[in-house]
């Protein structure tokens, strides 16, 4: 941030965002639906060797067409031609990430291989910024060093599953691969719609203000995205015990989510507490100087970790219970709604207005998705009873 200055900090956000539609492309619906299906199937090693053959082979394909979609893209698109060397660079990140089984270890339950590899891949990526980021002209490096530690952890983590989890690669048949993706498919477009409404803001501001503006917002929108991996850290860490322990007591799955929500609540509101009343405090130290803009967007968004903490609980009770359609459903409204709100609010309000939509979006998203657990409680209910029947 110091060394970028608003303006280069503006356009690395935007290109990480937009690299992020590609990202969310390669990951289909597996890093939910693998995992349901590496939890329900851990104690057999043939199963767990197929499935993870197929989802990697189904990843690498969609990583290939989604190269040739960028390359279109920048041939054709003077924006995109004009800093071609950090969207090329950028694109490092979706080879990393579809290297990355995150699936596999999420649906074993050892996410201590994650914890370890996303620690040591970000470690050297964070040190190599301090070492070879030195001036403003470097902005593209920043990028290729993201990408390294995404490649390096991918690999790393490719090498684990084989050695030490003796998973053995296979050509997938055609039935596994039909299969996945239609397994994923409710799962896709929910992953879809996450991103867009999640990045809509950036992606928007960057198309209708400057990168300026969009850097001054992109500062304190990096910090509440930080904040938020703490729920997501939660949520992927509960998630597949939840996926098995639902077929076979909702009461136990109950108790779990219900102290799952008090942790993540008391962290995420004090969280926001810290970023409103000590904001200016905050963006002097990250961003070198206290930009007004990034002071006001930063207690905006303060309320945002706490919102999404909340959303959690009913997320996990949905999909565990295999409700994607359901969840698909109000993620899919959720697009809709936030790009006619960024549109609107960013063209009146320019980045204040990229601040409400979200928090807008982010309510109701919470909102509806307590509604719909309400609404199937019976059915959730029926299928922990089936089970045990």
């Amino acid at each position: 941030m110091r060394i970028l200055g608003p303006e280069k900090f503006g356009l690395v956000t935007f290109a990480q965002v937009f690299i992020q539609y590609f990202t969310i492309a390669t990951d289909y619906g597996f890093n939910l639906t693998a995992t349901r299906e590496i939890s329900i199937h851990r104690e057999q090693r043939e199963r767990i060797s197929e499935i993870f053959s197929t989802v990697l082979f189904i990843k690498i394909g969609f990583m290939v067409i989604s190269g040739l979609v960028l390359l279109l893209i920048i041939l054709t698109i003077p924006k995109f031609r004009n800093e071609w060397l950090v969207y090329t660079l950028a694109f490092g990140m979706v080879a990393g990430n579809v290297l990355f089984p995150v699936w596999f270890f999420q649906g074993l339950e050892r996410m201590k291989y994650i914890t370890v590899i996303n620690v040591l891949a970000k470690s050297i990526f964070a040190l190599s910024i301090f070492i070879f980021i030195r001036k403003q002209s470097h902005y593209p490096f920043v990028l290729l060093l993201h990408s390294l530690g995404f490649i390096i952890a991918g690999t790393l983590s490719i090498w684990i599953s084989i050695k030490h989890f003796q998973v053995t690669l296979k050509k997938p048949t055609r039935i596994m691969i039909i299969s996945n993706l239609k397994t994923g498919w409710y799962m896709f477009i929910s992953n879809v719609s996450i991103i867009i409404y999640k990045t809509s803001d950036i992606f928007i501001l960057g198309l209708l203000a400057s990168e300026e503006i969009l850097g001054y917002y992109a500062i304190a929108k990096k910090l509440i995205e930080v904040s938020n991996q703490f729920a997501v850290i939660i949520s992927q860490t509960v998630y597949p015990h939840i996926s098995k322990k639902i077929r076979e007591s909702f009461d136990a799955v109950y108790r779990l989510i219900r102290k799952v929500s008090i942790t993540t609540a008391g962290v995420t509101f004090m969280l926001g507490l810290i970023f409103f009343f000590l904001a200016e405090l905050i963006i002097k130290l990250l961003a070198g100087h206290i930009y007004p803009e990034s002071v006001r967007t930063l207690r905006m968004l303060a309320i945002i970790p706490f919102i999404v903490g909340w959303s959690v609980p009913p997320t996990q009770i949905l999909l565990g219970a295999g409700l994607d359609k359901k969840f698909s459903f109000i993620v899919g409204w959720a697009v809709i709604l936030s790009l006619i709100l960024n549109f609107v609010f960013i063209s009146f309000f320019s980045y204040v207005g990229a601040a409400l939509a979200l928090i807008l979006v982010e309510l109701l998203v919470t909102g509806f998705l307590f509604w719909e657990v309400f609404k199937n409680m019976v059915h959730i209910k029926l299928l922990s009873q089936s089970s045990l029947k």
